[in-house]
């Protein structure tokens, strides 16, 4: 495993639309799917969210945590971002619109208007290479003079 600077963390968030947002609720742990945008801007991780979901939960909470990885097809590397950070709702309808320009929609139903933002205390992140399933590398000898 090899650790990540907090720019590639960002990096990696940027470009992948769906991260996992943990929460606490009524005492337990729970995970939701949500499409986000990295904004460079505040350095924060921003979703939508439906007016009344228990996404709302976050707001609440002293801190919540967001997940984000990716991986090759044949298992030989991968990477996991993990924000720790607070929640808070985004006011401004600028910041609202230029979010919005960068947000894929996959995971939010059409009445999503609240916009939030994590703001993180910590942000970690670890590539991973395993090296029993990295690719071989064969080299042709025979047309070398």
């Amino acid at each position: 495993m090899i650790e990540m600077h907090v720019e590639e963390c960002a990096d990696l968030i940027a470009s992948s639309p769906l991260g996992r947002l943990a929460v606490i609720i009524d005492g337990h742990p729970e995970i939701f799917p949500v499409n986000h945008v990295y904004d460079h801007e505040s350095d924060c991780v921003a979703f939508r969210s439906d007016a009344g979901t228990r996404l709302h939960a976050a707001l609440g909470s002293p801190s919540v945590a967001f997940e984000v990885d990716g991986y090759c097809a044949d298992g030989s590397r991968g990477w996991s971002v993990l924000v720790i950070g607070r929640v808070e709702e985004i006011e401004g309808a600028q910041t609202k619109t230029r979010l919005a320009e960068h947000n894929d929609q996959l995971w939010r139903s059409p009445d999503a208007a609240a916009w939030f933002r994590i703001v993180p205390a910590k942000m970690t992140g670890r590539r991973i290479c395993n090296t029993d399933r990295a690719p071989l590398i064969v080299h042709d000898v025979s047309s070398a003079s």
